[in-house]
C-alpha cells in the first residue's frame, strides 16, 4: 500500500524536461501475471505527463516493447518515425521482444497497452480498475484496484489486490470494534452520567481523535518526497507535531478557558492554510540543504501542531471529572479508526483531501464544544 513518487505525473514531467533533444526515457513494468495492469497504467501516465507539457500528438513520442512478461516504455523527445521504428524492430527481433505500440500486425491481440492507447481505459475502469494517472498528491501507482468498489471483474489476484483486501478487512474490523466500544458502555455501564454536555463532549473527543490522525498521516506522506525517505519524514513530522502539541497542551493550562474557546476556529483555519501552502513551499525549496528542509517541515507542522495541543486538555477541563475516562476512551478509539481510514481516503482522493477532512473534524469539534459549554 506504499506510495511511490517515481511514477507520478510530476515525476514524468521532470524526466521529460531533463531529456536532451535526442533523449529517450526507458521504464519497465509488468505486462503479465498478477501485476499485469502496471504497463497499461504506465503508458497512460506518460500520455498525461506529455499533455501537461504541451506536447502535440504525445502518443507519437511513445513506443512499447515486451518480452517475458516485462514491458518497456520508451518516451522519446523526437517523434518515432519509420526509421526509428525499423531500428527498434530489428533490435527487438534479435533480443526476443515484441512491439505493442505503435501496434503492428503481430502485436498480441490481448495487449492492454494497445487497448488503452487506442481506445482509452473506459472498459477496464468499468470492470472496477483505477487507471487514473498518479500524482504527487496521490502517488499510489501500484494500486490499480478501487478500494471502495468490489474486486475488479476478471482480475488476477496478486499482492496488490491482496493488500487492498487487507485494508478493507482492517477498516471493517476497526469500524465494528469502535462501534462496539462506543455502544456497549452506553447500554451496559451505569457509571456514565448522561448529564448536560455528555453527548456534545462525546462528539468533541471523537472529532479531535479523528482530526489529529487525518492531519498527521498525510503530512508524513507528503514529507517523504520532500525529505527523501519515509524514516526522515516520520521522524521530522511526528516529532515536530507531538512536541508542538505537548507545548500547546502545557500552555492551555495557563490561558483563560473562555479565550481558548473563543479562538477555537483558528485551528481548522491554520490546518487549511498549511495544507494549501505546503505543496508550493515544498516545491519551491526542494533544492535546499537537508537540514533547512527539516527545519521547514518542523515549522509548517509545528504551528498547527501547537494549536492542536490545546484541544484535548481544554475539553477535559471544560467537561469536568464525571465522564473523563469515557471521553478519553472515545478519543483513543476514534484515533485508531482514523489511522486506517485516512490511508483509504488518501488512496481514493489524495493527501490534500485527507488534510481538509482533518480540518473539518476540528470544525465539528468547535460546534460540539459550543454544545458542551452549555453545561460549563
Amino acid at each position: 500500500l506504499s506510495e511511490n513518487y517515481l511514477y507520478t505525473v510530476e515525476a514524468f514531467r521532470l524526466y521529460w524536461q531533463r531529456l536532451s533533444a535526442h533523449g529517450v526515457l526507458s521504464m519497465s513494468r509488468w505486462t503479465r501475471g498478477s501485476q499485469y495492469m502496471e504497463s497499461a497504467r504506465l503508458v497512460l501516465l506518460a500520455v498525461t505527463a506529455l499533455d501537461a507539457e504541451g506536447v502535440t500528438e504525445p502518443k507519437g513520442r511513445l513506443a512499447f516493447v515486451e518480452a517475458g512478461g516485462v514491458g518497456t516504455l520508451l518516451m522519446s523527445r523526437r517523434p518515432f518515425d519509420a526509421r526509428m521504428l525499423e531500428r527498434l524492430d530489428t533490435i527487438s527481433l534479435s533480443r526476443g521482444f515484441g512491439r505493442h505500440w505503435p501496434p503492428t500486425s503481430t502485436t498480441r491481440s490481448d495487449s492492454l497497452v494497445r487497448e488503452v492507447l487506442s481506445e482509452g481505459p473506459a472498459r477496464l475502469e468499468a470492470d472496477g480498475f483505477d487507471l487514473s494517472p498518479p500524482t504527487d498528491d496521490r502517488p499510489f501507482f501500484f494500486q490499480a484496484a478501487n478500494l471502495f468498489s468490489p474486486q475488479p471483474a476478471g482480475a488476477k489476484t496478486g499482492k496488490n489486490e491482496a493488500a487492498i483486501g487487507v485494508l478493507r478487512t482492517i477498516l471493517g474490523l476497526l469500524t465494528g470494534l469502535t462501534g462496539l466500544l462506543l455502544l456497549l458502555p452506553l447500554v451496559l455501564a451505569r457509571k456514565l452520567k448522561r448529564e448536560r454536555g455528555f453527548w456534545g463532549g462525546t462528539m468533541y473527543f471523537a472529532a479531535i481523535g479523528m482530526g489529529f490522525m487525518f492531519v498527521e498521516i498525510p503530512w508524513i506522506q507528503r514529507a517523504i518526497l520532500y525529505l527523501g525517505h519515509p524514516s526522515h519524514a516520520t521522524a521530522a513530522v511526528l516529532g515536530a507535531l507531538l512536541f508542538a502539541a505537548s507545548l500547546g497542551s502545557f500552555a492551555s493550562a495557563r490561558i483563560n478557558r473562555a479565550l481558548v474557546a473563543r479562538y477555537a476556529l483558528l485551528l481548522p483555519v491554520a490546518i487549511v492554510v498549511a495544507n494549501l501552502l505546503v505543496g508550493a513551499i515544498y516545491g519551491g525549496t526542494l533544492g535546499f540543504s537537508f537540514s533547512l528542509r527539516v527545519a521547514i517541515v518542523v515549522v509548517i507542522t509545528g504551528i498547527p501542531g501547537f494549536l492542536m495541543g490545546f484541544a484535548f486538555p481544554h475539553g477535559m477541563t471544560l467537561l469536568g471529572e464525571a465522564n473523563k475516562a469515557w471521553f478519553w476512551s472515545v478519543n483513543c478509539a476514534a484515533g485508531v479508526l482514523a489511522s486506517a481510514l485516512a490511508l483509504a481516503v488518501a488512496m481514493a482522493w489524495g493527501f490534500l483531501v485527507v488534510g481538509m477532512v482533518g480540518a473539518f473534524f476540528y470544525v465539528v469539534a468547535v460546534v460540539s464544544q459550543a454544545r458542551a459549554m452549555v453545561r460549563a
